[in-house]
């Protein structure tokens, strides 16, 4: 992980099941995966600094030109401090009051995060290859 990412604040009763470091559109994002009581969700999280020059609603516009953003699902951003702006998106709910339990077996979760990492790492080629050109 690059120091840009060193000091993500998170809530202490959050579980990251899952993150990388990535791009979208040229700017530098850490991708997470999460867990907050029966919720679970994603985040792109930026660097305030990089992206000091968007709006809310272009960062929302930006966020969603990426394929893992559903085209159904709310989208909501929240600037931590001045270091991060984290937009959070494809919510889902257990429908219980129960904490989000990951009841993946270890190899489900190791296919889970190849198949995340593979996917990133060919967005983030197609990324370097458009500004090569």
């Amino acid at each position: 992980m690059s120091a840009k990412f060193d000091n993500i604040p998170t809530e202490s009763d959050t579980v990251i099941l899952f993150q990388v470091e990535g791009a979208l559109d040229g700017y530098d994002l850490m991708y997470q995966k999460w867990a907050w009581c029966s919720y679970r969700a994603e985040s792109f999280i930026f660097s305030a600094a990089d992206i000091s020059g968007l709006s809310d609603e272009e960062v929302e516009t930006l966020s969603r030109t990426s394929p893992l953003v559903k085209s159904d699902s709310e989208v909501t951003i929240t600037r931590k401090g001045s270091d991060f702006v984290f937009v959070n998106f494809n919510f889902e709910d257990s429908d219980d009051d129960e904490p989000w339990e990951d009841k993946r077996t270890d190899e489900e979760r190791k296919i889970d995060r190849e198949k995340t990492i593979r996917y990133i790492g060919q967005k983030n080629r197609e990324e370097v290859a458009r500004f090569k050109k």
